[in-house]
């Protein structure tokens, strides 16, 4: 946790559609945790797979592909994008973009949360 926080402003944001159970806007290192565990109670794996890292002035648009299994047994996969800000080398915010039906049919629908 400490080595994901590093990269992160003390004050930054991160955003996560508000259809998904762990969805909302998180603030600083307490939001982050709390994010993370959330996914955590839906999740026994979550495995990210950056696919890459495109640079445009002070955004970050990382692709990535995500695989995993939720804690009812089922594997997921599906594709995402994180859009980052970085002021003076640190994220200031993070916004991720996804199929929230899919993320929705492949965690909720199957445990029945």
């Amino acid at each position: 946790m400490d080595s994901a926080l590093a990269g992160f402003d003390d004050s930054a944001e991160i955003a996560l559609p508000g259809t998904l159970p762990w969805g909302g806007t998180y603030k600083g290192a307490n939001g982050y945790k709390e994010m993370v565990g959330k996914l955590r109670s839906l999740l026994d794996e979550f495995r990210p797979s950056p696919q890459a890292f495109i640079e445009d002035g002070d955004q970050v648009v990382v692709p990535i592909d995500v695989q995993g299994r939720i804690t009812a047994g089922h594997e997921f996969g599906w594709r995402a994008i994180w859009l980052y800000r970085i002021s003076d080398g640190k994220i200031v915010r993070g916004e991720l973009f996804v199929d929230t039906a899919q993320a929705i049919a492949d965690t909720v629908a199957t445990t029945g949360q």
